[in-house]
């Protein structure tokens, strides 16, 4: 009497079954918002051919963050101080050696947030994101 072996359908099925099983949900919420600790990050991505300075601009003062070199990126932490009050933030950018600066548009800002800043060769079509 010849032994009857299972077949691939049988076998890929079994372990469908096993997979599904396993994808259960145990009913635990995840909540994605992050805590009113965690930090507010700036990333600033320089296509422009100069090095650039990058400022946080508050209340018509600047504080300086950091330099970007030309043709690289860079993250800042932002100091907490300067978003808790008024949850509002303005970046602003000076390329070395020159007299341009370009000002970002305003944001409110939530802890946690990633922000990009892509910094053109030509200043006014750089633009700026939340991720």
């Amino acid at each position: 009497m010849l032994k009857r072996r299972p077949s691939l359908t049988w076998l890929l099925g079994g372990a469908m079954l096993v997979l599904v099983a396993g994808c259960g949900h145990g009913g635990a919420e995840f909540d994605e918002r992050p805590a009113p600790q965690d930090p507010v990050t700036l990333e600033v991505k320089n296509l422009n051919w100069q090095d650039v300075t990058v400022y946080v601009y508050r209340a018509g003062s600047e504080q300086r963050l950091g330099l970007v070199t030309s043709m690289k990126t860079r993250s800042f932490v932002i100091p907490r101080n300067l978003y808790r009050t008024s949850g509002q933030l303005q970046f602003m950018v000076k390329p070395i050696g020159s007299g341009e600066r370009q000002f970002s548009e305003p944001l409110n800002v939530e802890p946690g947030w990633i922000i990009v800043w892509t910094v053109e060769q030509r200043l006014k079509y750089s633009r700026i994101m939340v991720r």
